[in-house]
């Protein structure tokens, strides 16, 4: 059964909005294994903060009774949370290739 399909998809707002970032980097040159050990640090001004809907694709007699029914649209219905970081701290040891 397709009813509530279509062959179209749907993005969520500002989910493709241009984002970018700014924040420092430090590099050392680690001796013992000749390899680059760095610390960077990330602010996110553009972040989006939002919730993402899933569609429902379910009708009434997909289900044997009213309450079933119910429950699915609460469950797989519910809005999801999109929340990226508002800053970012990391640090790697390792060469680029």
């Amino acid at each position: 059964m397709t009813e509530g399909f279509s062959r179209q998809i749907r993005v969520s707002p500002h989910t493709q909005d241009i984002r970018s970032s700014a924040g420092l980097e430090l590099q050392v040159m680690l001796p013992v294994v000749n390899a680059p050990f760095r610390i960077y640090w990330a602010y996110n001004p553009n972040r989006v903060n939002t919730f993402l809907q899933p569609p429902i694709v379910a009708d009434r007699s997909m289900f044997p009774n009213q309450l079933t029914f119910l429950n699915a649209i609460s469950s797989y219905g519910r809005a999801i949370p999109f929340e990226e970081p508002k800053k970012t701290f990391r640090f790697t040891i390792s060469r680029t290739f």
